[in-house]
């Protein structure tokens, strides 16, 4: 969204008002103040723009006031005014990045304004229209930095915005006070304590409003775009009335989703608002997406991370959010989402950073993970799923009820207020966890591990009892559930608490096997519970970890046949790996298509019996296949295996 300045005069009255009087809301807060008027020329992509700046006193260093300036190569600043309109000197920095206005402290000071224009590129793509936002898109109006050279969390704005009336525009300041004429539309917001001040806006583009209500949802779009975003639009009102239930509240009047790139997979998070990508708009990964990205307008936005805007302990509760939101909505167990491969896989992503011994520090920053040259998604991996999954753990030991009422508190508690690990953990052991200061001091380690495994079975003679004892093979100080089977089909069931280093049990019958945790909930190599375990063998097949990956599944599909989730994974690396009787040896009728996983074994299974010359056998296994594989929408795959068999009938 280019914005062009040769309307001086009618800017200039049209923004009169707006730069002679601040909103009382405004007034006394500590904030810093943008006004900003810009107007964007589309002939020539230059939006020229006057920021006024208030509330920047302390900021001022040697009577200095330093502005980080968006994209230095395309900006040119006109001139610097203060109080009273008297001329500012001012320089660039050595850098070109930032603005230093030499600012006497005789003026007042009380405002800065600088006049500056922008030549936007001319082509909107990948997106297909402008973004105006930081980090993501182009930066459009220079914020005041403090001594460290870092800007301020929140600022406040009174923005006007004049565009040609052919763009569709929605903004961090929502749908805005509008007026139309001449071919332009002057767009006015007052916007309160956000983080940046972001605008699509594009040719063509629609914004429409999906929610009436206590909070509207506004989505913007291209028309082409109108059946599919109405999707997104509409999994995004059902998961933000959800939150507005469950936390009685939302935080913030408005909500805006924005079109996102064409081919791209996910959302991207701005001040009220988020992008969704059109890569993939699945039912189920659109409920994931948005539930993700409006947990962070709690936890992260309205609770402040410590460290950073989003650190992992902000990510972790907006994830525990949205998990129970998954589990509600597809009518699983809290522990089963969880467990759950598919779509937010959180604990699956941790056992992947685990099996492939990458970095697993909790605490990096997103810039200590930049200088540290990671080559991965530690971002994903550790920041969100080892975060993640150490909160659940937490909300394991204290019950559901009791964590979701801790949440509550938490955001009436630290509102607009950073949250720090000491305290979360403080108001975690408060309800009922054991000691969660000394399980997040070793969660937080790359090398945090909980394990455990049996040390040795003793026949007490001079009793006639049998001992089983447990040992903790992990370092991270966290109960361990498990069961000792007996002879005859009793059971005993024990905690290995989490100061413990060892555990033992007694018993008159003979004891059978040990299984932990029977509940399937902590990310231990030693769990006995199928879905864990499910998880582990994922985990490798995706690091490509075959010499441990195929003797395993292997294994695991004789005790547990209906695991579709190992079986397809199995098929696919046997098959991948030219191990074609092996994956041939995989099919039974059996597997049938009940489910998109097990389709897929299937079609694998048979593609192996192609490749080793059974072609009959291929044919009839895949005439069994074609109807459930075009339910599951696996006809690209199906059609693929059935040409390379050659077709027709069996």
């Amino acid at each position: 969204m280019p914005f062009a300045g040769n309307r001086a005069r009618a800017i200039c009255i049209g923004g009169l008002l707006v730069w002679m009087f601040v909103p009382s809301s405004l007034v006394g807060q500590n904030n810093i103040t943008y006004q900003i008027d810009g107007s964007f020329d589309a002939a020539t992509n230059v939006l020229s723009a006057t920021v006024s700046i208030s509330g920047h006193e302390r900021a001022i260093r040697n009577g200095s006031l330093h502005l980080d300036m968006p994209f230095p190569s395309a900006v040119t600043v006109h001139g610097v005014t203060g109080t009273g309109s008297e001329s500012l000197s001012y320089e660039g920095s050595p850098t070109g990045e930032s603005l230093v206005i030499d600012v006497p402290a005789a003026t007042g000071n009380e405002e800065v304004r600088v006049a500056y224009s922008i030549q936007v590129e001319s082509d909107p793509e990948p997106f297909g229209y402008h973004l105006f936002s930081d980090p993501l898109g182009t930066r459009w109006y220079p914020k005041v930095l403090d001594g460290d050279g870092e800007s301020d969390r929140f600022s406040d704005f009174v923005v006007r915005l004049d565009l040609p009336d052919s763009f569709g525009l929605l903004s961090t300041g929502g749908y805005g006070d509008r007026q139309v004429g001449g071919g332009r539309v002057v767009s006015r917001y007052l916007t309160e304590r956000v983080q940046d001040f972001a605008i699509a806006a594009g040719a063509g583009f629609v914004v429409a409003q999906h929610l009436e209500g206590e909070v509207p949802l506004y989505a913007f779009y291209h028309p082409d775009n109108a059946d599919r975003f109405s999707t997104v639009a509409a999994r995004t009102g059902e998961a933000l009335q959800w939150y507005a239930e469950i936390y009685g509240f939302f935080p913030g009047s408005f909500m805006g989703i924005v079109q996102g790139h064409p081919r791209w997979g996910g959302g991207f998070p701005m001040s009220n608002m988020f992008m969704v990508h059109l890569g993939n708009l699945n039912d189920d990964f659109l409920a994931f997406i948005t539930a993700h990205e409006l947990g962070h307008y709690y936890w992260g936005l309205h609770v402040l991370g410590d460290r950073e805007y989003l650190d992992w302990l902000a990510l972790a509760n907006g994830i525990w959010a949205d998990q129970l939101y998954l589990a509600e909505r597809s009518g699983r167990t809290l522990e089963e989402q969880w467990r759950y491969v598919g779509n937010g896989d959180w604990m699956l992503d941790l056992m992947s950073a685990m099996v492939s011994n990458r970095e697993q520090r909790l605490d990096l920053t997103r810039q200590e993970e930049e200088e540290a040259g990671l080559d991965f998604d530690y971002n994903s991996l550790v920041r969100h799923g080892k975060g993640a999954t150490g909160v659940f753990l937490q909300s394991q030991l204290v019950g559901y009820e009791s964590f979701l009422a801790l949440q509550r508190k938490i955001l009436d508690r630290y509102r607009h207020r950073p949250l720090p690990v000491e305290h979360f953990v403080a108001l975690l052991d408060s309800i009922g966890s054991e000691d969660a200061l000394a399980f997040f001091d070793f969660w937080r380690r790359g090398d945090a591990r909980i394990d455990a495994a049996i040390d040795r079975i003793d026949e007490l003679e001079e009793t006639g009892q049998f001992q089983v004892t447990i040992t903790r093979t992990g370092n991270v100080p966290f109960p361990i559930d498990y069961e000792v089977d007996l002879e005859g089909g009793g059971m005993v069931r024990q905690r290995l608490l989490a100061e413990a280093g060892a555990d033992t049990v007694r018993t008159t019958v003979r004891p059978l096997a040990v299984r932990f945790d029977p509940d399937g909930v902590i990310p231990m190599p030693g769990s006995s519970h199928p879905g864990i375990r499910r998880l582990w063998l994922v985990a490798l097949y995706l690091q490509d970890l075959n010499e441990s990956f195929v003797p395993l599944a292997l294994a695991h599909l004789v005790s547990f046949p209906e695991d579709h989730t190992v079986r397809y994974r199995l098929a696919h690396r046997l098959y991948s790996l030219g191990r074609w009787e092996e994956g041939a040896a995989l099919w039974t009728s059996r597997i049938g298509c009940g489910d998109p996983d097990q389709c897929r074994a299937a079609i694998y299974a048979a593609r192996s019996m192609g490749k080793l010359g059974q072609v009959s056998d291929a044919k009839e296994a895949l005439a069994l296949l074609a109807e459930g594989a075009r339910e599951h929408g696996l006809e690209s795959l199906f059609d693929t295996v059935r040409d390379e068999v050659g077709g027709g009938a069996p």
